[in-house]
């Protein structure tokens, strides 16, 4: 009756150290399991992150170029503008000269 009871001891406590080891192996497999989703999630994120940031990048450079046009736009008009002002200058500036020159030549021929 006691070897009896020993023996049931004995498998109750290899039954026990059997679940135990069992939990310890599904612990370590749930562990492995959420490392790896884990990284999964890391590298998910890190993707959707450098995506993001191109996009930011993409549409920073868009509107650069937008506004590198317009810049470029305003300085041909007020290099235009200008052009057109230093013409009707050298004209006024031409006529005035001639003028003059006809005012002195006229007046020592007289």
């Amino acid at each position: 009756m006691i070897e009896e009871a020993v023996e049931r001891i004995r498998k109750l406590e290899q039954t026990k150290e059997r679940e135990l080891k069992q939990a310890e192996q599904e612990a370590a497999k749930i562990l492995e399991d959420v490392e790896v989703r884990a990284k999964e999630l890391r590298d998910t994120v890190l993707r959707e992150t450098e995506a993001r940031a191109q996009r930011l990048r993409d549409e920073m450079l868009a509107r650069a170029e937008e506004e590198s046009e317009k810049v470029r736009i305003r300085s041909l008009e007020e290099a235009r503008r200008l052009r057109e002002e230093l013409n009707q200058r050298v004209e006024a500036l031409a006529r005035n000269l001639l003028e003059r020159l006809k005012n002195e030549y006229g007046h020592q021929q007289s």
